[in-house]
């Protein structure tokens, strides 16, 4: 099969869906197009971020995920409701959890927080949303050097 493995679903009592839970990094949409391009009849929905957290679940979701599977011709066979998952991303897509992680960080740390967007995608998130205070792409890089050079100067040694 060209090196390509492959589910061939057969006429049988025996069924096999596929879950979601491996495609947290994707859209929902792209899982569901592997499912159909891998054979699948029936998936799996994993209820966690970022695809179908049941803080996030309304009317309105849940028709979505519907149409887009029918679109495709899969059948929803279960659901498995997530034990455990961090309902917080602050780097994620979609800006509702962003908002929502923003305001986890105040409500259990205080209503002063700051938040500061760093690392190399800082900017094309930043873009996309006004929660950052300061959007730095080299403030972590900057701290790491900080520590490098009080511990070069603690073994005695001078920082390049």
């Amino acid at each position: 099969m060209n090196g390509q493995a492959r589910y061939i679903p057969v006429e049988s009592p025996f069924r096999l869906a596929v879950m979601n839970c491996h495609y947290i990094k994707f859209p929902l949409t792209c899982f569901l197009d592997a499912a159909k391009r891998f054979g699948f009849r029936e998936i799996e929905l994993f209820g966690a971020m970022p695809h179908f957290f049941l803080d996030d679940v309304d009317g309105l979701l849940v028709e979505q995920v519907i149409c887009e599977c029918q679109k495709r011709g899969l059948k929803l066979s279960s659901f498995c409701p997530a034990q455990g998952a961090y309902p917080m991303n602050i780097a994620i897509d979609e800006e509702p959890i962003r908002r929502r992680t923003v305001r986890m960080l105040k409500r259990e740390m205080g209503s002063d927080v700051r938040v500061v967007a760093t690392g190399g995608l800082a900017k094309l998130v930043g873009d996309e949303t006004d929660i950052f205070l300061a959007i730095d792409r080299s403030l972590m890089l900057d701290g790491l050097y900080l520590l490098y050079e009080s511990y070069q100067k603690k073994q005695g040694r001078m920082a390049p």
